[in-house]
């Protein structure tokens, strides 16, 4: 166990008969251990933006009921490749295989993702790097436009607010955990304030992610849909 460890996460993760010895002698347990994180890619979008939020998928594949019961899990950051997880990105989410996270101010082109077994030893990291950027124009939105949606959670509506000093064409994309729109709405903000409806009906309920689109750059709202 003790040699185990001293291979690093991401050596551990690439070695499946490594990971299950490692997770079965620590945890007691007998027989698969089942992978987490779904797919080649946890996030969402095709690369992530420093500030926007972000959906993370991982298959829960039993862990939240016996012999594991892990009720929640710990969501880490690696910017080396996997090799290091130092950055937190969620601690106690709810295991049930999506979360939504904050993208921190860490650009890098080797950033990978580990889903852990809060209080538990089992875990899986992402199987391929993927790039987070600096906001690109973003800048001079967020410092001259207050964006919120509100009520939120909500239902049947939800309302846009852009305030500040952008002025011009405003796009937003509502999309579903897959990446799919599922509501697009484009308007015109003239004034220093303006509040755009959305409508949520026929969707159901869970997290969503709003792209904001302008001339100056694009920011991301999670939308709690219940």
């Amino acid at each position: 166990l003790r040699a185990v460890r001293g291979l690093g996460m991401r050596a551990v993760a690439a070695l499946p008969g490594a990971r299950r010895g490692f997770i079965r002698e620590a945890a007691g347990l007998s027989g698969e251990v089942p992978r987490l994180l779904t797919g080649q890619r946890v996030f969402a979008a095709v690369g992530a933006v420093v500030g926007n939020q972000e959906n993370v998928t991982w298959d829960v594949a039993s862990t939240d009921v016996a012999p594991i019961g892990a009720a929640n899990v710990d969501i880490f950051l690696s910017t080396d490749g996997g090799f290091t997880y130092p950055i937190t990105l969620a601690t106690g989410v709810p295991n049930t295989g999506s979360a939504v996270v904050t993208v921190p101010n860490n650009a890098t082109t080797s950033a990978r993702v580990m889903v852990r077994g809060a209080g538990n030893v089992f875990f899986d990291i992402s199987n391929v790097n993927f790039t987070i950027t600096a906001s690109q124009g973003l800048g001079n939105v967020l410092t001259s436009e207050s964006v919120q949606v509100f009520p939120n959670p909500a239902s049947g509506v939800v309302s846009l607010s852009l305030a500040g000093d952008l002025r011009g064409q405003v796009t937003a994309d509502l999309m579903d955990a897959q990446g799919r729109v599922v509501r697009h709405v484009e308007f015109v903000k003239e004034a220093s304030g303006h509040i755009e409806q959305i409508s949520l009906d026929g969707l159901s309920a869970g997290n969503y992610l709003l792209n904001v689109n302008t001339d100056a750059g694009r920011v991301t709202r999670n939308v709690n849909v219940f």
